[in-house]
Formats: structure tokens, C-alpha cells, sequence
């Protein structure tokens, strides 16, 4: 694939100068299509916008559509929940909130990418909403062979009253495949929906909790108390299986799921003595789209076992800079990889490092390996330049891992020209982790790294496939403009020595 830049200008907002109306727009994100199309959208204001920006852009950054929408609603504050491509269309899922009627209504609006023209809007219903919205009520979820959509709210009743879920099921033409009302042995007051998953045959998954004792705006929450669940419903009938988690004296601290192509269902979290920080282990449980069975396990991680892993990615001599705290706690979840051989590789990070987690198809611990997060080290000079953990995003390819990390320090000078670091990678630089979890540190091959004023925006990096990942940063300009930047590239050619 050719690679190839869009530079447009920014100034913490992106002042739309092409446009006829004058109006600033901030940058939400940037969305691979397929091929050399990108997405750009951007909004008036980040948390409950009146407009949104959207542009098409092809091979060299050309504009091939454009758009602004108006999404002021009377009474209402908007929020775009998220936008994603499907069905070859873009896809906006909205939330408008009403304060006055505390009450949330979804919608979902199709636009075609080669003109982003309106060709469908979709009403989901609306919900009651607390005066503060704190919990997810509403979630979708595409089939792993992208043939259906899966939508859920939670119209949330009087605080006794039972847990009542909405769940639709629509092919790409969003008709609709089928649609229940699901009550559930819960009250609203002490169930929280965490998401959802859809399986190819059009069967959803809901995750979810359930405190068990009495619950109260003055309850203070033990984890003990926690009951985690797994409701499966194929639609066919109003007939919902729950699975608990089986986890014995432990609590979970956290969960990550995912499906594969033939819809097996896995999900992953740290668990834990109840009310303490440090993690025994991981938990993992598989459905298997064949007859649902269910495997659980607690996959217990002794010291030894985490301080080895610490030990081997900590050889490299620049990443093992910074202290790395050698308990085994406050990890947030990743991505949770699902491979065709029927494993699994969970990601988890803290500031410090990051954990790969791998997992046999039954379900059992394979094996742990860490990347430390590296630190810059860089001399404080008030106002200039950034000192502690640096900024990272991972890709695959096949069964090896890649971070590339970014240090803003790199290249910098003091008042007399010096340079304040000559011993690292370079500004931005890649870490192999190998098979039995040692590394391998070297200068990023990418395009970015002959831009010298580039810094990649690591929160805006995606692995689009197998084959390419996208990746975006900023540019500093000789007029002091700052640009923003991307290139879609291959990861053959981003990881070759």
C-alpha cells in the first residue's frame, strides 16, 4: 500500500477555514474505513456538541466527502456515544438527555461514505435516566461476521421495582431479526449492565452485576457482596440462561470479553481476596458456541511467577530505568485476543508496565510476560518538557507483540543548544516482546521517524487487521502551526529490522 499524510491545521481546536460556517471544531477521531479512506470527525464541543464535522479523505489526504450535521435537539443535550463503520456505512450512535423528563433517547444514524448523506435514522426508545447519568444504559454489539447488530437499553424503573432489558437484533439493512423485553430477578437499584457481545446465529450476551444485600444511597460497597453475571438469550424464546462466575472466596476486580469467529465466548479479570488490593490471579471462563458449554477457572499467579516475568522484561537496560512497583495489583484491562487455535491473550497496564496474558483453549494459565513502561529522564526545566512513564499503544502480528513508545524528550536541547538525552532509542522506538517474554528494543521504521517535529498521539493508534495499523500524531510547523498527521501502513514494513 502506498503510504501517504493529511496535514490539516490545528490549534487545540481545528478551526474549519474550508467551511463555509465560522465555526471551531475539536478533534474527536479519526477512523480507518478500508483501503486509503479515513474518517474525521469532529465536534463543537467534546461532551454534548450541537455539531459534528465528518470528511471523507482518500489516497494523499484528498477530500472525497463532507459533512456537518446538526444534532441540537429542543430540550435536550446531545452526546455522541460513538461512531463506527458498518454495513459499509458510518455509523453515529447518539444519546439525546433530557434533564427536564430525566429520561435518555438513542438513536442511531447511517451515512453513506462515499457521500455522507443521511440514508437512515434509527430510533432505539427512550430510557429513564437518574438526574446524574452513572450508569451504562444502553450498549450494541456487531457479530463477529458482521451479518447483525445487536442493541440493548435499560429503562431504569423505581429503585424496587425488577430490572426490565430492551434487546433488538438487526441484519445489515436494520430490519429488525427479532426484539424482547427481558425482566429480571433484580432490582434496578442493585443491577449495573457492563456491556454486551453477539454471536453470528443473532444470540446476545449481557454482562452484568448484582449486589446481593440491601443497597442504599448511604451503602457502602463491599466487593464481597458483588454478584457477577453472564445472561445469555437467543430471542427465539423469553428464556434467559444465567451463568454466575464461580469464584469461590474471591471477588473479581475487573473483566474483559471477547468472542472468535465461530462464537466462543471468553471473558477474563484479576481476582482477589475481598477488600484487599493484591490479585491472586486470573479468572477466566469460555461458552463455546457448540451446545454452550461452560469452562471456569481460577488461575492462580504465585510471587514467583510475576517476579520472574518482571525480572526477564526488565533485562533491556533502558526500559528497566524507572522503578517498577513488584506487586501484582491496580492492573487496567486491554484487549483480549482471540486466536483461531482457541487460546486467548489477555493485555493488561499499569503506568509502570504492561502484562501479556496468555491462555490455553482450556482455559488454563500459559504463561505471564511484561514490558516495563520506560521512563524519561529528561532535566526538568519549568514549562518544556515532560518527565515520568511514557506514552505507548501494542499491535500484533500473528503470535508476536509490538509497543512503540514515545518520549518528548528525545532530541531536546538545553538554553545552549545541548542535547539533554543521547542514550535513548530515539523519540519514538519499538519493543519486540519475544516468545519467552524477552525483549528487543530498536528505532521505529516508520514513516514518522524521517518527520522530525512528528509525535505520534498514541491514544488515536489502532491495529486496523492482520496486516496494517494506523497511526496519527502531530507536526509542528515553521509557522509555529501545529499539524496533524497520519499514515496508514503495513506492520511488515513498521517492524522489520
Amino acid at each position: 500500500m502506498k503510504k501517504f499524510y493529511l496535514v490539516l491545521t490545528l490549534s487545540c481546536f481545528i478551526a474549519a477555514q474550508l467551511f463555509a460556517q465560522n465555526v471551531e471544531f475539536q478533534f474527536r477521531e479519526a477512523l480507518p474505513l478500508g483501503g486509503s479512506q479515513v474518517a474525521l470527525i469532529r465536534q463543537n464541543d467534546l461532551k454534548f456538541p450541537n455539531l459534528i464535522d465528518l470528511q471523507i479523505l482518500g489516497k494523499g489526504g484528498k477530500e472525497l466527502a463532507h459533512t456537518e450535521l446538526d444534532l441540537h435537539t429542543e430540550g435536550a443535550r446531545t452526546k455522541v456515544e460513538s461512531v463506527f463503520k458498518w454495513s459499509n456505512r458510518l455509523n453515529l450512535l447518539l444519546a439525546h438527555y433530557y434533564p427536564a423528563q430525566r429520561s435518555t433517547a438513542y438513536e442511531l444514524v447511517q451515512l453513506s461514505i462515499d457521500s455522507l448523506k443521511t440514508v437512515l435514522v434509527k430510533s432505539f426508545g427512550k430510557v429513564r435516566t437518574p438526574p446524574i447519568p452513572v450508569y451504562a444504559f444502553c450498549g450494541y454489539s456487531i457479530s463477529p461476521d458482521s451479518s447483525k447488530m445487536m442493541f440493548f437499553n435499560w429503562p431504569i424503573g423505581p429503585p424496587q421495582d425488577s430490572v426490565n432489558l430492551l434487546v433488538q437484533v438487526f441484519d445489515q439493512k436494520m430490519e429488525s431479526l427479532w426484539s424482547r423485553k427481558y425482566v429480571l430477578g433484580y432490582a434496578n437499584r442493585n443491577f449495573l449492565v457492563l456491556g454486551c457481545l453477539m454471536r453470528n446465529d443473532g444470540s446476545a450476551f449481557i454482562f452484568g452485576e448484582n449486589y446481593s444485600e440491601k443497597f442504599t444511597s448511604n451503602t457502602q460497597v463491599q466487593e464481597k457482596n458483588i454478584d457477577r453475571l453472564i445472561l445469555l438469550m437467543s430471542g427465539k424464546t423469553s428464556k434467559i440462561d444465567l451463568i454466575k462466575l464461580e469464584l469461590g472466596e474471591y471477588s473479581l476486580a475487573n473483566l474483559a470479553y471477547s468472542m472468535n469467529r465461530d462464537g466462543d465466548m471468553v471473558a477474563s479479570g484479576f481476582f482477589r481476596k475481598s477488600e484487599t488490593s493484591e490479585y491472586k490471579g486470573i479468572f477466566t471462563i469460555k461458552i463455546t458456541a457448540e451446545a454452550n458449554q461452560t469452562i471456569q477457572r481460577l488461575n492462580m499467579i504465585d510471587k514467583k511467577t510475576f517476579t520472574t516475568a518482571l525480572n526477564i522484561g526488565s533485562e533491556d537496560k533502558f526500559l528497566s530505568r524507572g522503578q517498577m512497583d513488584r506487586t501484582l495489583f491496580g492492573y487496567d484491562l486491554g484487549k483480549l485476543f482471540a486466536d483461531p487455535d482457541g487460546s486467548y491473550a489477555l493485555v493488561a497496564g499499569r503506568r509502570d508496565n504492561t502484562l501479556v496474558i496468555d491462555i490455553r483453549p482450556d482455559m488454563a494459565l500459559h504463561r505471564i510476560r511484561v514490558v516495563p513502561t520506560p521512563f524519561s529522564f529528561a532535566q526538568q526545566r519549568a514549562g518544556d518538557f515532560a518527565q515520568g512513564f511514557l506514552s505507548g499503544f501494542y499491535f500484533r502480528q500473528g503470535d508476536k507483540y509490538f509497543f512503540i513508545f514515545v518520549d518528548p524528550n528525545n532530541g531536546a536541547t538545553d538554553d545552549r543548544g545541548k542535547k539533554l538525552r543521547t542514550d535513548t532509542p530515539g523519540r519514538a522506538f519499538l519493543v519486540e516482546m519475544k516468545e519467552i517474554g524477552r525483549l528487543e528494543t530498536r528505532p521505529f521504521q516508520s514513516k514518522f521517524a524521517q518527520r522530525p517535529n512528528a509525535t505520534l498521539a498514541t491514544q488515536h493508534c489502532r491495529q486496523i487487521n492482520a496486516e496494517e495499523v494506523f497511526l496519527l500524531g502531530t507536526e509542528t510547523s515553521a509557522k509555529g502551526e501545529i499539524l496533524l498527521v497520519y499514515i496508514i501502513e503495513q506492520i511488515a514494513d513498521v517492524v522489520k529490522l
